[in-house]
């Protein structure tokens, strides 16, 4: 993807709160009551009721990005609404990079340095007054903490604790916001091939083997072969038949690498 014009959207105004239940619920309660013409980013200080994938408990770490950008998708039908998410992890992915971060992105919006986390995603689909199909999308990382939490699901990493310094976290919200926008823009714009090949290209699923927790049923591993046109993840089981996955838990057997 070449970045010639791609992040030249003007800035995106945000507005910015100290204390909210959920960015996300914050956004919806406002969008169910106006008709969304333009994108709106809030970012809170502190949330009391975040969330991530499959209704888990976002934890809050000190010094914290915890943001949401509304954007109206007028021209995407409902079932490419999962390609939002990919755009927004392309986006946030190459703003840590410049940061100095070796950012990958672990399916389908987690966003790694190393085999850690340091960035949840987490993509809402709603309608406006008008009845007019709008993403929300809930970005939080882990930025300035000094330390992460024992007992965590998966392993969790904090800029400071990588690049050894403190990052501006209030550039990362603006850059973040504005990134976004541009890549959900190049997706409704007709782009979302070239979008999913820079996602797979930066994607640590592809090419390994992985374990896949349904969200019912017994998991089972196989192994990431591509990234399809509709996002889902393509998985070929250790029988040779080829899945595709758009709602499970994906992650990396610990014997293999990329």
């Amino acid at each position: 993807m070449s970045n010639d014009g791609l992040f030249a959207t003007a800035l995106i105004k945000v507005e910015r709160l100290k204390v909210v239940d959920s960015t996300n619920e914050e956004l919806k309660r406002r969008i169910a009551v106006i008709n969304l013409e333009r994108p709106i980013v809030i970012a809170a200080e502190e949330q009391t009721a975040g969330r991530g994938r499959r209704g888990r408990t976002w934890l809050n770490s000190n010094g914290a990005v915890l943001m949401s950008i509304a954007v109206p998708l007028d021209g995407i039908m409902p079932e490419c609404f999962p390609l939002v998410n990919h755009a927004a992890a392309v986006a946030v992915s190459r703003v840590l990079r410049e940061l100095g971060a070796d950012t990958r992105i672990k399916w389908p919006n987690d966003i790694l340095i190393g085999e850690a986390k340091v960035c949840g995603i987490l993509s809402d689909l709603v309608f406006d007054r008008k009845n007019f199909p709008c993403a929300i999308i809930g970005i939080g990382i882990n930025a300035n903490a000094d330390s992460m939490p024992d007992g965590l699901m998966y392993p969790a990493v904090s800029l400071k604790l990588v690049l050894g310094h403190e990052v501006d976290v209030n550039y990362l919200i603006e850059t973040i916001g504005n990134r976004v926008f541009s890549c959900v823009q190049m997706f409704k714009e007709g782009n979302a091939r070239e979008l999913l090949n820079d996602y797979a290209v930066e994607c640590s699923t592809i090419g390994r083997e992985i374990t896949v927790v349904p969200c019912t049923g017994d998991e089972w591993s196989g192994f990431a072969v591509e990234i399809a046109d509709d996002g889902r993840l393509m998985v070929r089981d250790d029988q040779g038949v080829m899945h595709m996955i758009d709602a499970a838990d994906v992650s990396v057997r610990r014997d293999n690498s990329k």
